[in-house]
């Protein structure tokens, strides 16, 4: 036998023991079995659980793709659920008075010495987790909200994500930036909401807000039993139905889509200005069993009112159904209340 092969030899047995002996010594010092060999796989699935009743936090951000999502209200307790999220491949902490999970992140993640960053998920984790990749494993977060939870801000950046966000007691603001995702929302009653993205379907129901904005591309909105003061829409190859809606402003700007609105307000609460550039506007009452063509534009203006349509829609067709009902006066305390909002 060579020299040079009987001092590889002699290495790669030093090395084979020095390794043996160093996990050994590792898995002696460590805290526990998870930060060598990582949490506990059950039939294939991996779990996690956040806990944050006890941190007093004001604000959840999220920013996750490629999975599905659940915020629920009403909750006994404050917490989260994670369904095979690898524990090296995402944030989930508490810091600053946020809430933050996070899938989306990137090598700086992991340097962050404050504990905001990704976590370390033991030798054994990781290196599985390298070896495997992302995979094809089905991802779930189901975030629980309870009613004594102060939250004042919903962040949602998602990515192809399904999102369902029911019965959230806290009057907060909501902001939505998505791409590719179908998003729910079903009875809450928060102090703003606002969505941005593309690629989208967005679904409303039973939902009291005094302000609605949407700055959406390539999608469809459906809304149902919503109530609100201020509605905005900046679309573009969007289709917007809102059925049972009650508003006081409506400003719409379509590039291109249909649009479907039924209000049990009268017409004659609203000014109006309405122009299709391409399209035709149809107008019917709510016992209306097909309402009237009347061109490509309605315009009516009078000062002494102070709620308003205007729709803007260069290529696309306007339904609008009205009710018999009046806008109630504002009182004192919704008009303080609105100016503080504002």
């Amino acid at each position: 036998m060579k020299v040079t092969s009987v001092i590889f030899l002699i290495v790669a047995i030093v090395l084979t023991f020095g390794g043996f002996f160093a996990c050994k010594y590792a898995r002696r010092i460590a805290p526990n079995d998870v930060a060598i060999d990582g949490e506990t796989i059950k039939d294939g699935t991996i779990f996690n659980e956040i806990e944050y009743s006890d941190q007093n936090i004001s604000r959840i951000a999220l920013d996750l793709k490629d999975c599905t999502l659940t915020i629920h209200g009403n909750s006994k307790t404050s917490y989260a659920k994670l369904k095979n999220f690898e524990p090296n491949k995402y944030i989930g902490s508490v810091s600053k008075k946020t809430l933050t999970i996070s899938n989306n992140i990137s090598i700086t993640d992991y340097l962050n010495l404050d504990g905001s960053g990704a976590k370390f998920a033991g030798v054994w984790r990781t290196l599985r987790s390298i070896v495997l990749g992302d995979g094809k494993a089905d991802r779930e977060v189901d975030l629980y909200i309870a009613n004594e939870e102060e939250i004042k801000q919903i962040a949602l950046t998602l990515s192809n994500v399904t999102l369902r966000l029911i019965d959230v007691s806290q009057t907060c603001d909501i902001s939505v930036t998505a791409s590719k995702s179908d998003i729910e929302f079903n009875g809450i009653s928060p102090s703003s909401i606002k969505f941005e993205g593309s690629s989208s379907n967005i679904s409303l129901l039973s939902i009291a807000t005094p302000k609605l904005t949407f700055e959406t591309k390539d999608g469809s909105i459906n809304m149902r039993k919503i109530t609100g003061e201020k509605m905005s829409f900046d679309v573009d190859k969007t289709d917007i139905n809102m059925i049972e809606t009650s508003f006081e402003t409506l400003d719409i700007k379509q590039t291109e889509g249909d649009i479907n609105i039924s209000t049990p307000y009268s017409k004659d609460n609203f000014q109006r200005s309405i122009v299709l550039s391409n399209g035709e506007i149809k107008v019917g009452t709510l016992s209306d069993d097909e309402p009237v063509s009347i061109g490509s534009s309605d315009t009516y203006k009078n000062d002494t009112l102070s709620s308003y349509i205007n729709i803007e829609i260069e290529k696309g067709s306007l339904t609008i159904r009205y009710g018999e009902e009046i806008i109630p006066p504002k009182t004192e305390d919704s008009t303080d209340s609105g100016s503080q909002q504002a």
